[in-house]
């Protein structure tokens, strides 16, 4: 399961992603696919409905997309048609390292607060011969420590 999802993951870092045209985009298919059944002319609503399942499939081509600068260009003509500008909408268009980066800081912060949390408990032992971190519940007195990584063995006091 990691694996797929570590997959996943990989395949969506550099997606475009959504924003305020493709959501229009794929409103607009969406209504005209429910609209050719009501037209009475079957070749008027096969039409009406290949134009909505063109844009849905369009809009989902954006959002998959990897060229994000062309994709932040064609949302903002959308949007100053509308007479919106790009950074009052609520939608981010951050540059992928930028992203990446605040990800990265996220991550450290959660292992920091989980390295807290595990020093309540335990006590924490670097390994003589290879820096690796050992923990140690505390309250055991003097113990001899074998190392995870490298089957070092010291002594320390919990």
């Amino acid at each position: 399961m990691n694996d797929f999802k570590r997959k996943l993951e990989e395949f969506f870092k550099d997606r475009y992603g959504t924003d305020q045209l493709s959501v229009f985009m794929s409103f607009i298919g969406l209504v005209f696919i429910f609209c050719s059944s009501v037209f009475s002319s079957a070749e008027l609503g096969a039409i009406i409905s290949i134009i909505g399942l063109a844009l849905l499939i369009s809009s989902s081509a954006r959002v998959l997309s990897k060229n994000t600068s062309q994709r932040k260009k064609e949302n903002d003509v959308f949007l100053s048609f509308f007479g919106r500008t790009s950074s009052s909408s609520g939608f981010s268009y951050e540059k992928s390292e930028n992203r990446e980066k605040k990800e990265k800081k996220e991550r450290e912060k959660q292992a920091k607060k989980a390295l807290k949390e595990k020093l309540k408990t335990h006590a924490l032992f670097y390994c003589p011969n290879c820096k690796c971190k050992c923990f140690v519940p505390k309250g055991k007195g003097k113990v001899r420590i074998t190392c995870p990584k490298c089957g070092e063995k010291f002594i320390g006091k919990t």
